[in-house]
């Protein structure tokens, strides 16, 4: 029998700490610039507008996520930080992007939601990765039954429900601020053992806007589109250096610097992993899979074009996979292999050459082939994917160089 899983918040689960060091800084004014994912992968704190002070904010969570310290504790060592750098008591604050001005106070109370929100948030990432990497197969979900709980909250107590059902898209605790309740894993066996059944109830949505995240795949992605988009935003709203507010010097320096490092990223032990998975199950669970990063060069011809990538990833869909493994064993002179789509994510970083066509407006990653022949992956941007614009890889192939060398293809690269 499998024990169920359940963290201990006093200890510090690598995910729980990871999360905390991972998330970007980011400058915002209102927590409503950054929802949902977004919100969860950026660390901020509304209205405090310096880059340096978030930083120090950010790191005091992680020493005390990493040395189980109080609130208490915390709050003795960055109080006086904030007061040195005056981030303390009351401050106005400039909103860039309408030019207003707004006093917001800094004190206790403050701080004490900034360390129970983001400690809470940090915990159940860690238990979500723990979940989501266990073999077993079911989650229960646990309120606090006092009189601090929300009714809503305590009404999903007890229920049980497999794993990758929906419900836990919205209802993966906490589901809001204050929120206490939390989820175990359950196997087969520890259903039959306790007399558990699977809840098939619809559940009407209750979890506060800002804690209605999807926890069950957190990964870096998530992280690296907040950054992205982030920095194509403040790009965009570039305040010269003599300005108050925000100062980001060069427009191009700061999307270029994002999509470099995300470019940079190493991503091919997860997607080996997705194509060996499907390869042997078309039922595996997950049904898409990030395969690299685009290019800055391709995110500036683009962008001459008025194309504006919505996000920076690459993506290959389970559906797509499956068609190009099928096809590997039939017409093994015209596709790829199996072993050359699992080094996809490697040919993506390191192309022989990109190309736009001009016919079908996508992009082309041209690598040479074993034969007398190139492989080639096709990329189309912002392909719709289930109400997503996505970069997704719609197919591959191989191709004479010759046929390479028509007027309907531009060399990006």
């Amino acid at each position: 029998m499998s024990a169920p899983i359940k963290l201990d918040f006093k200890k510090a689960p690598d995910k729980n700490i990871a999360f905390l060091q991972e998330k970007g800084i980011s400058l915002t004014f209102d927590y409503k610039e950054i929802q949902k994912e977004a919100h969860q992968k950026a660390f901020t704190v509304a209205k405090i507008m310096k880059l340096d002070v978030l930083a120090d904010i950010q790191n005091s969570l992680v020493s005390a996520q990493k040395e189980g310290k109080s609130f208490k504790k915390w709050k003795k060592e960055i109080a006086p930080l904030l007061q040195k750098k005056g981030w303390w008591g009351e401050k106005e604050v400039l909103n860039p992007k309408t030019g207003e001005i707004k006093t917001t106070y800094i004190g206790s109370r403050r701080l004490r939601t900034i360390f129970e929100t983001n400690m809470r948030t940090a915990h159940a990432v860690g238990r979500a990765n723990n979940i989501y990497n266990s073999t077993n197969e079911y989650i229960q979900y646990i309120a606090i039954l006092d009189w601090k709980t929300r009714p809503d909250h305590a009404s999903l107590n007890g229920i049980v429900k497999h794993k990758n059902d929906i419900f836990w898209k919205n209802y993966f605790p906490p589901n809001g601020w204050g929120c206490r309740c939390y989820v175990i894993s359950l196997s087969k066996k520890d259903l039959e053992r306790k007399g558990l059944k699977v809840d098939t109830k619809e559940y009407k949505k209750f979890a506060d806007n800002d804690f209605a995240y999807d926890l069950r795949f957190l990964d870096k992605e998530a992280l690296e589109n907040t950054y992205y988009n982030k920095a194509i935003k403040l790009a965009k709203n570039c305040i010269e250096p003599n300005a108050k507010g925000v100062i980001c010097g060069s427009s191009k320096k700061i999307v270029q610097n994002a999509i470099e490092y995300i470019y940079s990223q190493e991503r091919i032990k997860n997607y080996k992993n997705f194509v060996d998975e499907v390869s042997k199950d078309v039922k595996y669970h997950k049904d898409i899979v990030t395969a690299g990063a685009i290019a800055f060069e391709v995110f500036e011809f683009l962008k001459a074009k008025e194309i504006v990538p919505k996000t920076p990833h690459i993506y290959l869909s389970k559906k797509s996979l499956v068609h190009m493994t099928r096809e590997a064993k039939t017409k093994r002179d015209q596709v790829l292999s199996l072993e050359e789509i699992r080094n996809i994510p490697n040919i993506l970083n390191n192309p022989k050459e990109i190309l736009y066509d001009t016919e079908h407006k996508n992009i082309i990653y041209v690598y040479d082939s074993l034969d007398d022949k190139e492989n080639k992956i096709v990329l189309e941007i912002n392909y719709k994917y289930k109400k997503e614009d996505l970069n997704m890889i719609v197919t591959t192939g191989k191709v004479k160089s010759e046929n390479l060398k028509e007027k309907r293809y531009i060399k990006i690269k």
